[in-house]
């Protein structure tokens, strides 16, 4: 009977470490925003846009500006569309929408001093046009709006679109020379600054969608920070330090404002357990003992149902008779809370089993503060 306990125990052992593996395959999925939740938010900004109404505010470039509204109006109209969005028409229609722009900066400014400096803003803009689906359909970061024109130094004007560092300064020489090249015989930041207001309809619904992503995300961070320093496992200051640094984007030094990490990293991490060594003289075989576990890691998260799980590389420390005292195993994390696990010491195999005591003093919040205040950030 003694011989067939520890592989008893040892096959229980392994059916829980798989269980746990089949855990980890599906963590990639648990800090995804449902299809649904973006779907209503979606479908709440098209009926906003359906009711956007354009001013005329363009006096040199109202072809242009056209375009912009006609390209507004299919961003909307495809808003509505969920299952049989045309991403390839749409793609084709921003990058049409591109080079029209650009074609109506370079021939305006052809024979201009800023000529080459123009230039330089439209290929950008082209550019970005190009990527504009991707922004749209995917949310990989807000919509990149176009800067408005604003006044650099004394007797200076500049402009540039969002994100493009180059600055376009018109001096009154510039100004001169817009005046007697140009085709429309106006100063250089009257046309830019027209041709600015021109291009801004093509956002209108790209912003308001953006705006209200952000603000969905804002509280589905928030209430995910909320779930997790109530429900994850407690954390040291060297818990909160490992799990920061393995985790990077996660941590307390993201640039970012993001979600809790889906993992947990334990690193000589204390707590009492109860021990019970089969092979230990009677009287002495079920023991508390001091635990370590010198490395583990916890998918703190419920997913779909399923139970959070976490393991861990662990030390017992137990006085007893003919024993040896310190055991060496696997500690198994059962929803957050339960610590269930197995040693080996002197060819004898023991179970131990316990609950997150630390949780019952759990500051990890404050601690992660001061993590992040000692670290200057």
């Amino acid at each position: 009977m003694m011989t067939q306990a520890p592989n008893s125990i040892w096959r229980n052992t392994a059916i829980l470490i798989a269980t746990l593996l089949f855990s980890i395959t599906c963590a990639a999925q648990q800090m995804n925003v449902t299809a649904n939740q973006v779907e209503q938010q979606v479908a709440a900004i098209q009926k906003q846009c359906q009711s956007n109404q354009y001013v005329a505010s363009s006096t040199y470039f109202a072809a242009l500006r056209e375009e912009a509204v006609a390209l507004d109006k299919k961003v909307c109209t495809q808003l509505n569309q969920a299952n049989t969005r045309d991403t390839q028409a749409l793609s084709a229609a921003f990058s049409d929408f591109g080079q029209k722009a650009r074609r109506t900066l370079e021939s305006t400014f052809s024979n201009t001093s800023l000529a080459e400096k123009v230039n330089r803003q439209a290929a950008y803009f082209e550019g970005e046009m190009q990527d504009r689906t991707a922004y749209y359909f995917l949310q990989l970061e807000r919509p990149k709006k176009l800067s408005t024109f604003s006044s650099v130094g004394i007797g200076k004007s500049a402009f540039r679109f969002s994100n493009f560092s180059e600055v376009v300064q018109v001096t009154e020489s510039d100004e001169a020379t817009c005046r007697e090249k140009t085709e429309l015989k106006q100063e250089c930041s009257t046309l830019l600054k027209d041709f600015s207001d021109a291009i801004a309809p093509y956002q209108f619904t790209l912003v308001k969608l953006s705006a209200g992503l952000v603000i969905q995300h804002l509280d589905d961070v928030e209430k995910e920070w909320n779930d997790y320093w109530k429900n994850a496992r407690a954390l040291s200051f060297l818990d909160l330090a490992w799990t920061s640094f393995i985790e990077h984007g996660s941590s307390t030094k993201a640039s970012s404002l993001t979600g809790p990490p889906a993992r947990q990293w334990f690193v000589l991490h204390p707590n009492i357990v109860f021990e019970h060594v089969s092979g230990a003289p009677a009287g002495q075989r079920t023991k508390e003992a001091l635990s370590v576990e010198w490395l583990g890691v916890n998918f703190w998260k419920k997913n779909d149902g399923r139970i959070p799980l976490g393991l861990s590389l662990t030390s017992l420390y137990s006085d007893r008779a003919d024993v040896k005292s310190i055991g060496h195993g696997l500690t198994l994390y059962v929803d957050n809370k339960y610590a269930l696990g197995v040693t080996r010491r002197d060819g004898k195999t023991g179970i131990f089993f316990s609950v997150d005591l630390l949780k019952a003093f759990d500051n990890s919040k404050e601690k992660a503060l001061q993590l992040k205040n000692s670290l200057g950030q």
